[in-house]
């Protein structure tokens, strides 16, 4: 069938629009749909939020997909990147070892001073341009298995909003990189769901967003939990995005669990060898990160999806 557009519709979402270009090759789900697809999970997730992408990958799964490639509307795949998306053997590959956190950007665009959404600020200052202590980079002699890829994106990356407001919002072009890092444990890296290729059906449990957490940590919180379990690589600028409009305060007051959360969530998943969703999530609960039904939503999705592949 080769490659499958699945567009995840909400309840304002202009499903006349959508509808009038479907194709083969282009699927949208309208609320109706997704009532019908999946009623239990579609009733506990609710509406109006973003974890409905959940329902999208359920969908891509139950369609017999053996890669998902996560990404929102406002992002597309550059034209220079295609030839390493088609075939991970055009590109050269990298391991990053060390402990602690790695931010891909003193890489990729090095001297920017540029940190990820998701990134502990406490290391922001001390690590500008550098690697954190014990950390290194070196090219491997050979393709490197990974189960997930993340690729930054030009023009818009995902930045915080503190970045935005405090640094610049005026964020260079990049160019789209041949290189392909290996996050090896324990190092974690944040990760999200703005331009993200999973390529091992088997991981596609860990796809869930959490539904109880806010809009700018759910997919923070998602991409921590599916590294822990997973094996994570990182590619440079090979997508653009031309981003929704954004309110940075509203942004911010959003992210404040994100800068609160993000190391409580990493110490527990450095210390716990629970790989089962429903289990995390309700350990997560117990340390106040997140609520008490996301350990049930996450279960229903696991299930679902254990299912379906």
């Amino acid at each position: 069938m080769g490659w499958q557009i699945v567009v995840v519709g909400d309840l304002s979402t202009n499903h006349a629009e959508w509808h009038s270009v479907v194709s083969d090759s282009l699927h949208y789900l309208s609320p109706t749909d997704q009532d019908k697809l999946f009623p239990e999970f579609s009733k506990i997730i609710g509406y109006k939020n973003y974890a409905r992408k959940n329902i999208g990958y359920l969908y891509a799964a139950m369609n017999g997909a053996t890669q998902i490639f996560d990404t929102d509307d406002d992002t597309f795949i550059r034209k220079e990147s295609l030839v390493y998306f088609k075939d991970f053997n055009n590109c050269d590959f990298f391991d990053v070892n060390g402990e602690d956190f790695f931010n891909p950007y003193l890489y990729f665009a090095e001297g920017s001073d540029i940190w990820p959404r998701g990134y502990p600020l406490r290391f922001v200052s001390s690590d500008k341009r550098k690697l954190r202590q014990g950390q290194t980079i070196s090219k491997s002699n050979s393709r490197i298995n990974f189960d997930v890829l993340q690729t930054l994106v030009n023009s818009e990356p995902d930045v915080d909003a503190i970045y935005r407001m405090t640094v610049t919002d005026n964020i260079k072009d990049f160019e789209v990189s041949s290189s392909i890092l290996k996050i090896n444990k324990p190092i974690f890296v944040p990760g999200n769901t703005q331009s993200t290729l999973w390529i091992n059906s088997k991981k596609f449990r860990f796809l869930y967003v959490p539904r109880w957490v806010s809009f700018r940590f759910c997919d923070i919180l998602k991409m921590y939990i599916a590294q822990r379990y997973s094996e994570l690589a990182y590619a440079g600028f090979w997508t653009d995005q031309i981003r929704n409009p954004h309110d940075y305060m509203v942004d911010f007051e959003s992210e404040i669990e994100c800068y609160l959360q993000t190391e409580p969530a990493i110490k527990y998943l450095k210390s716990t060898s629970e790989s089962n969703l429903a289990k995390i999530y309700k350990d997560l609960f117990e340390l106040r990160i997140c609520k008490e039904l996301e350990a049930e939503a996450a279960g229903m999705f696991e299930n679902l999806m254990k299912e379906l592949i």
